[in-house]
């Protein structure tokens, strides 16, 4: 199993990040993961998978990348936080 890429939405804001396919990129968060959105403007390369409590395990949110290409993603957290940044999929 690849260890995902795990950055804050502040780390993630601005910048660009790198990974590839089947390497997730999780945003780390303070929560329990709910209540964040997030989106890409390619699907095809990557999509956002929602965080939160699922059969008693807290995951965070986070982004799957499908296939090699680039993106812009976006998150958006319950207390206004966000970040928005490049995501490239090798």
């Amino acid at each position: 199993m690849i260890a995902p890429v795990m950055k804050t939405p502040d780390e993630l804001n601005g910048t660009e990040v790198s990974t590839t396919v089947g390497r997730a990129v999780v945003v780390t968060v303070d929560e329990d993961g709910s209540g964040w959105t997030g989106s890409t403007d390619d699907g095809a390369v990557a999509t956002f998978t929602e965080g939160g409590t699922k059969n008693g395990a807290t995951f965070n949110p986070g982004f799957t990348p499908l296939t090699p290409g680039t993106t812009h993603a976006t998150v958006s957290g319950p207390d206004d936080q966000s970040a928005s940044f490049t995501l490239v999929v090798e």
